[in-house]
């Protein structure tokens, strides 16, 4: 995988995110977390392939990484509040 394709691949996660996002319930928010943003999640095993670039290219792709993980973590608090699935 190139550096092109890594970020091809970043974009399309943020987008299957969002989508999934918008049509997930409130009593699925959980299991969706998980499955977007867990250990075995596509994004984290999207940065665990940042190992296989040169040091340079990793500090500049997994800062983009590290940003759209929070921008995603961030709307799915968002969709939490609005649900009120985040209340205990």
């Amino acid at each position: 995988m190139n550096q092109a394709d890594w970020k091809n691949r970043l974009a399309l996660i943020r987008e299957g995110f969002l989508s999934a996002l918008a049509k997930t319930e409130a009593a699925g928010l959980a299991e969706f977390e998980t499955h977007h943003l867990g250990r075995k999640g596509e994004l984290t095993l999207l940065l665990r392939d940042l190992k296989d670039f040169p040091i340079e290219e990793r500090k500049a792709m997994g800062a983009l990484g590290n940003a759209l993980k929070e921008e995603l973590t961030a709307k799915l608090a968002e969709k939490k509040a609005a649900t009120g699935a985040g209340a205990v």
